[in-house]
């Protein structure tokens, strides 16, 4: 259904887009030195056997759309720029309630200070849209801005600061983040490279009041989430890499969480097994990952991924397939285990439409929950043409 607030989302969303052309183009005006357009295409099919990624098995055959346009500019001898925009088209034709049009807006400002440092401005839009759930549109405005040391040849450090703000149309999930992070970039040998990520961020949602003390607003909802994460990137031959990922997130939240009981809401209530659950969102987890990506030829290669987290939450209790609390009492943890496989084949070079490619990815998603709701199995199997010009 089309709305007034549909037609001005769409009006904003096309300035914006205006706005930062004409800003890239102003920039590549005054470039010294080269610039170059680049963009792909890629779209397909989507066999996915469980939509949702809760214990309901909806499943159907859907679409997926993606368009990335860029451009790349040096301006003088030390100084680069990048700007990126991304729209993504994906939905289902029954269970549609999720299917989303995203667009991205990114930008990048890079400039050599001096031989040992560089500053990085990162900042961007993304917009999210849901054409059936119209109430979880919503904007992220980010920036990233960081310093980048080069201490010695094999040796990198980085630091920076982090902002976030996020704000739906209807709902009270806005909110407002700032933090930093550090990194740490190492070469260990020609073949071999180690990196250490550290971040931390403050969220403070301005509309989230906690249940039960409405307001009082020093008792808003708030987060804090910290995240460390280690790679170490290896390439074991001509034409395959390899990667070993360990990342571990901790989240802090105030948030509480009131429950009607089951199948129950506040419309439809039978008194008597309400509960108030404290420290509802947070939760801490360990990530245990290994990505390869192995060139079969110059034209086609594969990629394989597995991934196994375990995620356990402080305060959130488990419930059983009634939608009721198990007893004796279980806070929630889940097992997850990923495993992906894409295989991507060239079949035109330099074509009237650009490059062409076929590419073909299957995922396996095994989420081990003593949450009912949450305790599934996920199959995905997709089909793309892709074209790069």
């Amino acid at each position: 259904m089309i709305t007034g607030q549909n037609i001005l989302n769409k009006i904003r969303y096309l300035l914006t887009v205006v706005v930062l052309l004409i800003l890239s183009f102003t920039f590549l005006c005054r470039a010294e030195d080269t610039y170059e357009f680049w963009g792909n295409f890629t779209g397909g099919m989507v066999y996915d056997d469980n939509i949702y990624k809760d214990n309901t098995g909806y499943q159907g055959l859907g679409y997926d759309l993606n368009l990335d346009l860029g451009i790349r500019a040096k301006f003088f001898r030390d100084t680069f720029f990048r700007f990126r925009y991304g729209l993504e088209l994906k939905g289902f034709d029954e269970y549609n309630l999720e299917n989303q049009e995203d667009h991205f807006f990114d930008g990048l400002l890079k400039q050599r200070i001096n031989e040992f440092f560089t500053l990085n401005l990162n900042g961007g839009i993304e917009l999210y849209q849901f054409p059936n759930a119209g109430i979880y549109d919503s904007r992220i405005i980010y920036g990233k801005p960081k310093l980048v040391w080069y201490v010695f040849a094999p040796t990198i450090l980085a630091g920076g600061v982090i902002y976030e703000r996020s704000c739906y149309s209807d709902y009270d999930l806005d909110y407002r983040g700032k933090g930093f992070f550090v990194s740490c970039g190492q070469e260990m040998s020609l073949f071999t490279f180690l990196e250490c990520t550290m971040s931390t961020i403050i969220k403070n949602y301005p509309e989230s009041y906690l249940y039960g003390i409405d307001g009082e607003i020093d008792l808003l909802q708030k987060e804090t989430v910290e995240n460390l994460e280690i790679t170490l990137s290896q390439d074991i031959a001509d034409g395959c890499n390899i990667e070993l990922i360990y990342q571990y997130e901790k989240l802090d939240s105030n948030g509480n969480y009131f429950d009607w009981g089951p199948y129950q809401w506040d419309e439809q209530n039978t008194f008597g097994d309400e509960r108030l659950i404290e420290d509802y969102y947070s939760y801490r987890s360990n990530e245990y990952g290994v990505k390869a990506k192995i060139f079969l030829d110059k034209s086609s290669y594969f990629k394989i991924g597995s991934l196994y987290m375990d995620k356990k939450y402080k305060g959130r209790l488990a419930k059983d397939k009634n939608d009721a609390f198990r007893l004796p009492e279980q806070k929630r943890q889940d097992k997850q285990f990923f495993i992906m496989v894409n295989g991507t084949k060239e079949l035109l070079k330099n074509s009237v439409f650009g490059d062409i490619e076929i590419k073909v990815d299957y995922s396996y998603e095994n989420n081990q929950s003593n949450d009912a709701f949450y305790n599934y199995d996920n199959n995905i199997i997709s089909l793309f043409l892709v074209t790069w010009f």
